[in-house]
């Protein structure tokens, strides 16, 4: 076959499934209901690239710099979600005045080519790793607009996507962030990187499985992922809260259907879990959510589970909206201390790769993480750099405290893959050497996770830090059965009404999650059998 035929028949493929999309958004734009700027011009640049690949080849004309074969789902400046600009006034003004006000670093304008750089005043290490964030539902949304809004991460630039079922919810997000996140921030993510999926214009209802039908019948969300430039890095770090409908539905299915969508990019999830008093429909989603991303083919290769009442614990005496905006700001630090060891500020690179390769061996996948902030080591056992024995004290007294400060409460003796990131001062870099920093965690885990089988270490030197450690450990591979228990007799609530006159969900699709979940825990447990 020719080398033009061979074009020919690439092309002819390419305009067949552009024409296939084409028709998926037709049966959508035909409702004015759902009628949207998005859709119109999503159509147009379609019937754009079906008329260039009609032409012969010697007619078409070649793509300029800044022209792409399918251009991102938003352009610069542009309003795709549909949304006012102008401020409005609602019910939620008293939760955006309420909102912490935290100054964020602006991004400075390009240097010009003729121009020397000029001096940065804020050194940020260099990526290795590169990450992408996709954020599912209204909780998620708060949690990735905050990360975005506030850390200058060349780690993730500007690779983030916002998802919702109801555009009232994506208004809720930016109103209750305040002036927590800089204005200019806050525009950009509502004009160019928050969509509305599906047809669900009033939002899921607070039911998973309308959550995953949104996107399982919404053709512009592999176009969205593609778009933000999600296969130009290592990881997609999808995140959701389980008790809510948009979130839990779309985003397992999102992640299961990336390699189907011939997205090529690793897939960690990071998912909230509900307050045990919320009522037993939240917690009969967290259930269905957990096991379509622990116990299905396809699913993530990391799930990093956070209980919003182990959370709580710290901030019982805020108002509820400061508590959620805390609780959102620890969930924000532990994505920052996960990507650190992917830069050239680690002393040992953790790739995306080293986090799940060992853990995926035995089919367990579920982390929590436990962090401490701005720990000083001098204050614990008579720390003093020039002897060792009194780092090696100190450095056990801050994991003891780290420990304690989980995202969730498990039995963390039943830890089978844990990470240790420890951040520490550039300027004491001397002080903190990666093999005795090894050595004096090693030893640590060996009395406090005993049944530890993998797991890395990473000292990671900040120019940015002043005489104190950010430590994170990750732990993996744990008891999941006491975590879900509460969870899971909420869940039977609702399970045992269930006929087989659901509308929505049949009692044999709900029976077959719960047993999936319990295969999988119970799976799980047997390796801690074979390790006593």
């Amino acid at each position: 076959m020719s080398d033009s035929t061979k074009e020919m028949t690439k092309k002819e493929k390419e305009r067949e499934q552009i024409e296939e999309k084409k028709r998926r958004i037709e049966s959508r734009l035909n409702d004015p209901e759902f009628r949207s700027d998005d859709f119109i011009r999503q159509m147009n640049e379609l019937e754009k690239r079906i008329e260039s690949l009609t032409k012969p080849l010697g007619d078409q004309e070649p793509l300029g710099e800044e022209e792409e074969p399918f251009p991102p789902a938003t352009e610069p400046g542009g309003d795709d979600t549909g949304l006012e600009t102008e401020t409005v006034e609602t019910d939620e003004d008293q939760a955006a005045e309420e909102a912490p006000e935290i100054t964020a670093t602006t991004p400075q304008p390009p240097v010009k080519e003729t121009e020397a750089p000029e001096q940065e005043t804020e050194i940020v290490p260099y990526e290795f790793t590169k990450w992408s964030i996709l954020a599912t539902g209204e909780g998620a949304g708060r949690i990735a607009s905050l990360y975005y809004g506030q850390r200058k991460n060349s780690a993730i630039s500007d690779r983030i996507l916002l998802l919702n079922t109801a555009e009232a919810d994506i208004r809720k997000i930016f109103m209750t962030l305040g002036t927590s996140v800089p204005k200019d921030f806050v525009e950009r993510i509502r004009s160019e990187k928050a969509f509305r999926i599906g047809n669900f214009p009033r939002g899921a209802g607070n039911l998973w499985k309308n959550g995953e039908q949104a996107a399982r019948e919404d053709p512009l969300i592999s176009d969205y992922i593609r778009g933000m430039g999600a296969e130009a890095s290592d990881v997609l770090l999808g995140i959701a809260t389980l008790g809510g409908g948009t979130g839990c539905g779309s985003l397992p299915f999102i992640l299961n259907s990336l390699a189907n969508w011939n997205i090529q990019v690793d897939d960690f999830a990071l998912v909230v879990w509900p307050f045990h008093f919320e009522s037993p429909q939240r917690h009969f989603n967290a259930i269905c959510g957990l096991s379509k991303l622990l116990a299905s083919n396809g699913g993530p290769e990391m799930v990093i589970l956070v209980d919003n009442s182990r959370l709580e614990e710290d901030f019982r005496d805020l108002t509820e909206v400061k508590r959620n905006y805390q609780i959102n700001e620890k969930i924000v630090e532990v994505i920052d201390m996960m990507i650190a060891p992917g830069t050239s500020g680690s002393e040992k690179t953790i790739d995306t790769k080293d986090f799940t390769v060992w853990a995926n061996q035995f089919g367990a996948r579920h982390f929590v993480p436990c962090l401490s902030l701005d720990m000083d080591p001098r204050i614990f056992k008579g720390f003093t750099p020039d002897n060792p024995s009194s780092f090696s004290s100190s450095l056990s007294a801050i994991l003891d405290i780290t420990l304690k400060n989980s995202y969730a409460s498990i039995e963390a003796r039943t830890t089978l893959f844990a990470f240790f990131v420890i951040r520490v001062p550039e300027g004491e870099r001397d002080d903190y050497p990666p093999d005795f920093v090894e050595r004096c965690f090693e030893e640590w885990a060996e009395v406090n996770l005993p049944m530890r089988i993998s797991g890395y270490t990473s000292v990671v030197y900040d120019p940015g830090k002043r005489n104190s450690l950010d430590v994170l450990l990750l732990l993996g591979g744990f008891d999941l059965g006491p975590f879900i228990g509460n969870s899971l007799s909420k869940f039977e609530t609702i399970s045992k009404v269930l006929t087989m006159s659901s509308r929505d969900i049949k009692p044999e699709e709900v029976g077959r999650l719960k047993e999936d979940l319990l295969e999988y825990v119970e799976s799980n447990s047997q390796i801690h059998a074979n390790l006593s």
